[in-house]
């Protein structure tokens, strides 16, 4: 249910994108407006680390096995069009890779890799030259495949994935740097570039 729930959610969202991104927007007064725009980020603490990671923790408590778990955050691919200065519409793609498991004589009882594609909105709340001030939200669908170290087998999963970020700032224009702030599966903290065109 939850599932479908997303699938839905994700084909409105990609329709909405693609009927308003195929309409013609350029404005006659505003000849600087750029409409595009590209980032590249890093992110930390996703909310798939959250499950591979509780999952470990109630290994240790149930079995009292010690655990371990490591990640290395998110690698985050973001295409965004402006419909006004205000209103962005696009999509994110995020990697993220992590290990966990009892801790045996195979340190890691499993490897999870994240494939995750979000639709998602931003808003601009305060566009100067070289400040924003925004807020981007996204809802979509997160592939898992993992891989058992002790057995050699594998096992796929489809997910409903989230990110929801209250804060971001960026500073800069055609070329900006940024930080933002959230939850979800493009991770708690991120900084990246953007570029708009």
């Amino acid at each position: 249910m939850q599932l479908n729930i997303c699938k839905k959610g994700t084909i409105l969202l990609l329709m909405i994108v693609a009927v308003l991104s195929s309409a013609n927007f350029a404005s006659a007064q505003d000849e600087d407006f750029k409409r595009h725009e590209i980032s590249v980020s890093y992110g930390t603490i996703p909310t798939t680390d959250w499950i591979d990671f509780y999952s470990d923790v109630l290994v240790t408590g149930l079995l009292g096995e010690a655990t371990d778990f490591s990640s290395w955050g998110t690698i985050n691919a973001t295409y965004n069009f402006r419909l006004t200065k205000i209103i962005a519409l696009g999509g994110t793609f995020t990697y993220s890779h992590n290990k966990n498991g009892a801790s045996t004589e195979e340190r890691f009882r499993a490897e999870n890799t994240y494939l995750t594609f979000l639709p998602n909105a931003k808003f601009n709340w305060v566009n100067k030259k070289y400040f924003t001030l925004y807020s981007r939200a996204g809802l979509g669908i997160s592939f898992r495949h993992a891989k058992y170290n002790s057995d050699g087998s594998t096992d796929n999963a489809t997910l409903c994935a989230f990110q929801v970020s209250p804060i971001g700032i960026e500073v800069g224009n055609a070329v900006a740097g940024f930080v933002e702030v959230g939850i979800g599966t493009s991770g708690i903290l991120q900084g990246g570039i953007r570029c708009r065109f």
